[in-house]
């Protein structure tokens, strides 16, 4: 265990609340690394130096005090963890010092073990999430050995079943705030982080998913067992998913967006049941969909097509869209566009294209005339909106299909 300069920093500041007096962290060799005076940061500690040699307390008194530079009358304890000498601690309260030093000795030594366990357990964190991170990211077959080893130390069963579900979230979010006294951007951010899955997981009780944060995307992993239970357990109008939006909608507004992956039958289909969640987000955004929760089944056509060859992709979208597609006709490519992302009512359509109702159902006249389909019919609405979902998602270049590369 070692002080550093944060650690250091952070233990003044935190005695400063308690009293007034001049405080001064050194390292080992005695030099200054954290005071209540930036000045002397850096300056060699003749107390601390003594301490060194010593193993013992060194007290100034006021007659002795004139004699040092940059000395006020005060005491320099030796920091121990475990028996170990790792820094010392310098007071200036004149002859309260003996009796403030012992006081701020323990709070500092506190703090210095509650620093200690909190890298333990982050380390032992880190070292699961970087698990959880490569379980999502890679198959089962890139990395089974080290994927049963993290089992293992991790007492995890591989043949438990995950409802698996995404949440797209701005990463700059968590870049945004800044708390504590003397924190770094990397220290703040992984605070953050770890508040917003703390929260999220308050909020989703009982159910107590495994979260994972990784660049701009939460996933969070449910247990869940067989039987009938399990749709009314992850379906999307679930008490368990209601309880996710709802904690999202508190923590992030309405900037982000859930892609429900489904149930992985073991640990070892969790990679794609992830990306099938990413698949849905990825493809609601491309497409304008108003839904805040997709699915994969909701976004199932689509995937479907995107694995037919380029050519027959082509062929497909101009055989039913035909002129639509000419640049000259890009006011009703779009008029059919927000057609289907309202769902196919003329009412919601006409005021989301600011036009009235009758000038929408003569530009719908106008599509049927030109594709031979009529976009209020049900069957001829299938083809256009297959055609046309699969013609935005070419142009905007969809990322690969699940289980085919990382998306």
């Amino acid at each position: 265990m070692r002080i550093d300069h944060d650690l250091a920093q952070y233990i003044v500041d935190y005695n400063k609340q308690i009293v007034s007096y001049q405080i001064n962290i050194m390292n080992p060799d005695a030099v200054i690394i954290a005071s209540t005076n930036p000045a002397r940061i850096g300056q060699h500690h003749f107390g601390a130096q003594q301490v060194r040699e010593t193993g013992e307390a060194y007290i100034i008194d006021e007659d002795s005090a004139p004699h040092y530079k940059d000395s006020v009358p005060g005491i320099t304890m030796p920091i121990r963890f475990r028996d170990e000498l790792i820094g010392m601690l310098g007071i200036g309260a004149g002859k309260s010092s003996q009796l403030v030093g012992r006081i701020l000795l323990s709070t500092t030594e506190l703090l210095v073990e509650q620093s200690y366990i909190q890298n333990v357990m982050s380390a032992e964190k880190q070292i699961r999430n970087e698990f959880l991170t490569l379980i999502l990211r890679d198959p089962w077959q890139a990395n089974e050995i080290y994927f049963r080893h993290q089992l293992q130390l991790n007492h995890m069963d591989i043949r438990q079943r995950y409802f698996v579900c995404s949440a797209s979230i701005k990463d700059g979010y968590f870049l945004e705030e800044k708390k504590g006294l003397a924190e770094t951007e990397a220290l703040n951010y992984e605070r953050t982080v770890n508040r917003v899955i703390s929260n999220i997981q308050s909020m989703v009780f009982p159910h107590e998913p495994i979260t994972v944060y990784q660049a701009g995307m939460l996933t969070l992993l449910l247990p869940c067992g067989e039987g009938s239970g399990e749709r009314e357990l992850c379906g999307k109008d679930s008490d368990y998913m209601k309880k996710v939006t709802a904690a999202l909608h508190r923590l992030f507004g309405d900037t982000y967006r859930v892609g429900i992956g489904g149930c992985a039958a073991d640990m070892t289909k969790i990679h794609e049941r992830y990306q099938s969640s990413i698949y849905a987000i990825d493809m609601a955004q491309k497409l304008d969909m108003r839904e805040q929760v997709l699915s994969f089944d909701d976004v199932y056509l689509e995937y479907e097509m995107l694995l037919l060859p380029e050519l027959e992709q082509e062929k497909f979208c101009r055989d039913i869209l035909k002129s639509l597609l000419d640049p000259a006709n890009e006011l009703w490519l779009h008029t059919l566009d927000v057609f289907f992302q309202m769902d196919r009512g003329t009412a919601p359509t006409a005021d989301k294209l600011f036009i009235h109702r009758n000038t929408l159902l003569f530009r719908l006249k106008k599509i049927q005339s030109m594709t031979g389909l009529d976009p209020q019919s049900f069957g001829d609405s299938i083809k256009l909106y297959a055609a046309l979902a699969l013609w935005k998602c070419r142009k905007s270049r969809p990322a690969p299909a699940p289980g085919q590369g990382s998306l």
